[in-house]
C-alpha cells in the first residue's frame, strides 16, 4: 500500500489534488495521516499539517458529499471496475442517529471514518477513524476561520493544476444515460470536465471527446447522496455544481456501484 510520510507540505497538497483525479485519494492520504514512527520533529510536523488539511477536507466536503434527506439505514457499495471478484472497494451507510445528527461511517481497504454529521447545518460534529491495523485515529476538528484558510491553499493549488492540465470546472451535462447496475437499471445525470483552452488546443476532436466522457461522472436520485471522499473532491473547482447535485454517485472510470439501499 502507497505511504508517503516525508513529503514537504506543499508537495504534498499537490499530490493530494493530483490523485483525487487519477487514483483513489482517501487511502494514500489516510495513509499519511495515521503512519504512528515520527522521527524528529519536522515528521511530527508533517503529520500535524496532514491531520489539519484532512480534517479541513472532511468538514468541508459535508455540504457536497450528503443528501439532507439521508435516513438510518441507506446503504451504497462500491466495486473497483475490472476486479473479477468484485471485492468491494468503498462502502459508506448512514448508522445511527445521535446529538441531533446522523452517523455515517465509510469504509475502504480495511480503513474506517466515522463522521456525525448535522444535517440541517451540514457541518461535521465528531471524526474519528480506524487504521488498518486497529488502531483509533482522531483528527482534531477545526473552527471555521481554519477550515476556511486550509482550503484557500488547497484551491489556489487546484487552480494551479489547471495551468498545468487539469480541469478547471466540472459541468452538468444536458441528457441523460440509463445505467445497468447488478440491481437493474439506473437513469444518471452526468457531470463532465472542462480544460483550458490550452491544453486541449493539440488534440483532436475525437481525442478531446474520449478523454472528457472517461473522466465523466454519474449519478442517480435512486441512490443516497454518499459520495465516496475523492468523488466530492472536484467540488475545489466546481463548488456550485456538486452541491446542486440530488442524486448519488453511480460510477466513473474507477468505481462502479455494486449494491445500495434508500430508506
Amino acid at each position: 500500500m502507497l505511504k508517503i510520510v516525508k513529503k514537504p507540505i506543499g508537495k504534498l497538497l499537490l499530490y493530494c489534488l493530483i490523485v483525487s483525479l487519477m487514483i483513489p485519494f482517501f487511502t494514500s492520504s489516510t495513509n499519511i495521516l495515521i503512519a504512528q514512527d515520527w522521527e524528529d520533529e519536522d515528521d511530527a510536523e508533517i503529520e500535524k499539517e496532514a491531520q489539519e488539511q484532512l480534517a479541513a477536507m472532511l468538514q468541508w466536503s459535508v455540504k457536497y458529499r450528503f443528501g439532507k434527506d439521508l435516513k438510518v439505514g441507506d446503504r451504497v457499495e462500491y466495486k473497483l471496475i475490472g476486479d473479477d471478484n468484485n471485492n468491494t472497494a468503498v462502502e459508506l451507510e448512514v448508522t445511527k442517529e445521535e446529538r441531533g445528527g446522523l452517523w455515517i461511517v465509510e469504509k475502504f481497504e480495511g480503513n474506517e471514518v466515522h463522521m456525525l454529521v448535522d444535517l440541517k447545518n451540514m457541518t461535521l460534529l465528531e471524526l474519528f477513524g480506524y487504521d488498518e491495523d486497529g488502531k483509533r485515529q482522531e483528527p482534531p476538528l477545526l473552527d471555521d476561520n481554519k477550515v476556511l484558510e486550509k482550503i484557500e491553499e488547497m484551491k489556489n493549488m487546484a487552480t494551479a493544476m489547471g495551468e498545468m492540465g487539469m480541469p478547471i470546472k466540472w459541468q452538468e451535462v444536458n441528457n441523460t444515460e440509463e445505467i445497468t447496475i447488478p440491481k437493474g437499471h439506473l437513469t444518471c445525470t452526468i457531470i463532465e470536465p472542462k480544460f483550458r483552452e490550452e491544453t486541449t488546443k493539440d488534440m483532436s476532436t475525437d481525442e478531446k471527446t474520449n478523454i472528457i466522457k472517461e473522466m465523466r461522472l454519474y449519478f442517480s436520485e435512486d441512490v443516497p447522496k454518499l459520495l465516496p471522499f475523492e468523488i466530492a473532491l472536484p467540488a475545489f473547482v466546481s463548488s456550485e455544481t456538486f452541491i446542486l447535485l440530488q442524486g448519488g454517485f453511480v460510477k466513473n472510470i474507477d468505481l462502479e456501484i455494486e449494491d445500495f439501499c434508500k430508506k
